[in-house]
């Protein structure tokens, strides 16, 4: 018997992501009736109970279940694609996952390249954290992520396409004593700090200890623009990666810094499955950036 038909899949794993029979429904177009209809059927085949109504959460083969049917839906869809650029002669949809520094700054002017190769292209680009991407590709949601480093799924094949330096970033107005360590002389400026809880935040948090270095942070935030504002505000002083700085040039003050460890942009992209013809000329675009 054939249990393995992907629409059935589909509705398992939208149940087991959203744990709501009518977010799953959302999730993939269908209604709530229709998702608990498919979700029956499935059972009924395999003969066993996969998800737990009453605790809502997926039963302990539920759980094992899930992650061979979100592989196979992830083989499946990306065969289709192929099969679709063979039969129709091009793929006129792309979905590209990317985290908000890299879309904001570098990811345009690869936009306006691959659309002078594929003009009636239709393309989506999904900003999200870097953890986020990643499952993204993994279970289909995007064509290619680009994320920063390191990765941490082993499933993705990665390659680094991008290298970008830390650059410590001050006010216009802010004066400084006369101290020849930076950092000394910053005693007591606020730091407008992006958040610990991203890679570039850890990685600048942990290059601070590095230095002894323990600013008082006033400003946490997630978002790059929101610092940079901040900091040409007269508002403190922030370590940000290089790429964030080039459209602030003389609205402050950089930087090099010793020692500043470098953040790494990788394109990830499902293991052991081939690429789209378009798939691959983005990546070869994406090769093709100037650090």
């Amino acid at each position: 018997m054939e249990y393995f038909m992907a629409d059935l899949l589909e509705c398992y794993c939208a149940l087991v992501e959203t744990n709501s029979f009518a977010k799953a429904g959302e999730k993939i177009g269908r209604s709530q009736p229709a998702v608990s209809q498919r979700i029956g059927e499935l059972e009924k085949r395999i003969g066993l109970v996969l998800y737990d109504r009453k605790k809502r959460c997926p039963t302990v083969v539920g759980k094992k279940f899930y992650e061979v049917a979100r592989s196979y839906l992830r083989v499946h869809k990306r065969y289709n694609l192929l099969f679709s650029e063979i039969l129709k002669g091009t793929i006129t949809e792309l979905k590209i996952g990317a985290s908000d520094s890299f879309a904001c700054y570098i990811l345009p002017s690869v936009i306006k390249k691959i659309f002078e190769f594929y003009p009636n292209l239709q393309l989506s680009v999904i900003t999200r954290n870097s953890a986020e991407v990643e499952t993204l590709v993994l279970n289909g949601g995007v064509n290619l992520g680009i994320v920063t480093g390191p990765v941490e799924s082993s499933d993705l094949e990665q390659e680094i396409i991008y290298t970008s330096s830390l650059k410590l970033v001050l006010p216009n107005k802010l004066k400084l004593g006369k101290s020849k360590n930076i950092w000394n002389r910053l005693n007591g400026v606020p730091f407008i700090s992006i958040t610990p809880n991203t890679k570039t935040g850890k990685l600048v948090w942990d290059y601070l200890r590095l230095m002894k270095v323990y600013p008082k942070s006033v400003i946490d935030s997630g978002s790059f623009s929101v610092v940079m504002e901040y900091v040409s505000q007269g508002f403190g002083y922030s370590i940000v990666p290089e790429i964030v700085t080039r459209y602030w040039k003389g609205k402050i003050r950089i930087y090099q810094i010793k020692n500043a460890p470098e953040i790494n942009f990788f394109c990830v992209f499902p293991h052991g499955l081939p690429l789209s013809e378009i798939e691959k000329k983005f990546l070869e675009l994406l090769r093709d950036i100037k650090m």
